[in-house]
């Protein structure tokens, strides 16, 4: 009775080459286009660029008022200055600024007044207290370079 042998001896080099042969990269590496609750633990094919900035919009960075900077340079605190109800909006941590306005003073250093009017004893500067568009992040910036693996955070 003849004996089967089942294995053969190859070189390595012919081992790996047999092996390329049978693997068909386009099966085993593909794109493919996955809800994001699924993508914990996946690799990216290609990097994520910002398609908006972030914030859209200049905003206020504290809750006061939002004035135009030049208007109030004449606040000392010595002679206060009175701003009319036109020359100010009430606005909140978050909010886009108002058009025409540049900078917010903080509600701590305004008094308002029983007319509606308000008095400060500083001046504010141009963007003082405003977070500007694309502060967090610009449009077209990279977020994740190609090959990221992606966690839950």
């Amino acid at each position: 009775m003849k004996r089967n042998i089942y294995l053969d001896t190859v070189t390595l080099e012919r081992a790996v080459a047999l092996v390329k042969e049978h693997l068909d990269r386009d099966k085993l590496v593909n794109e493919e286009m996955i809800p994001v609750e699924a993508s914990t633990g996946r690799v990216l094919s290609q990097g994520v660029q910002a398609v908006l900035s972030s914030p859209t919009f200049h905003g206020a960075a504290m809750d006061g008022i939002a004035v135009r900077a030049r208007d109030t340079f004449e606040a000392r605190e010595d002679r206060p200055l009175i701003l009319a109800k036109g020359d100010f909006t009430w606005v909140n941590t978050g909010n886009p600024l108002p058009e025409g306005r540049d900078a917010v003073i903080m509600i701590e250093h305004v008094h308002e007044r029983e007319d509606g009017a308000v008095s400060i004893q500083a001046p504010a500067f141009p963007w003082q207290h405003v977070r500007r568009i694309g502060e967090d992040i610009v449009a077209t910036e990279l977020l994740f370079p190609r090959n990221h693996s992606l966690s839950p955070y």
